[in-house]
């Protein structure tokens, strides 16, 4: 039982460590890996916890997203990460992690309907492109709050670093969770997407 503890706090420094990449220098890679920790995470929350991030719509999105790159990855070149302030935008977070809307179709295909409905509910959609930091944004919340009642001795830089904020806005009466809107001329966005995917 103790192995088990071990391993799922392993698993969730883990997901801390690549999920701060992911906010703060993020690539193809980088993405990848924060998506098979995430999974990998679950599936030790499963076995050593009796628990699962199962309950989150943006765990679901993430989950059908992981399953798509790990088994065909050479798609992840249609995956663009690029600052929001390349942009003329406005929006709650420094990173849109743009995904081709054909490969979040493809990913989502095989879900049952419920599922597919609330795991596109968690993503941002525009014309031909899915922003999907919002939805990696969110889950952390999700991980974290499946997290706390487990009572691991959680001691990695990262996680720490996330739950200082978390308990910041806890204590400030601010929302944990972005909504990852996009504020801009109407014209704009579709001019932005479209050159970045040219």
């Amino acid at each position: 039982m103790e192995s088990e503890k071990s391993a799922v706090a392993s698993a969730a420094e883990r997901f801390f460590r690549l999920y701060a990449k992911q906010c703060l220098s993020p690539d193809e890679d980088s993405l990848l890996a924060l998506l098979e920790s995430l999974h990998g995470l679950n599936d030790k929350l499963r076995k050593g916890e009796q628990t699962s991030l199962f309950g989150s719509a943006e765990f679901t999105a993430l989950k059908a997203l992981r399953n798509l790159f790990h088994h065909e990855k050479e798609l992840l070149h249609r995956i663009r990460i690029v600052p929001a302030a390349q942009f003329p935008i406005s929006t709650d977070l420094l990173i849109l992690c743009l995904v081709d809307r054909v490969l979040v179709d493809q990913a989502f295909d095989k879900m049952p309907t419920e599922d597919r409905l609330r795991a596109r509910g968690t993503l941002k959609w525009y014309g031909r492109v899915v922003n999907i930091q919002p939805c990696i944004f969110n889950v952390a919340v999700d991980v974290y709050e499946v997290l706390m009642p487990l009572n691991l001795d959680l001691r990695a830089k990262d996680f720490l670093e996330f739950q200082e904020c978390y308990l910041f806005e806890q204590e400030n009466g601010y929302t944990h969770r972005v909504s990852g809107d996009l504020i801009c001329l109407a014209g704009d966005v579709d001019a932005i997407f479209k050159t970045t995917f040219e």
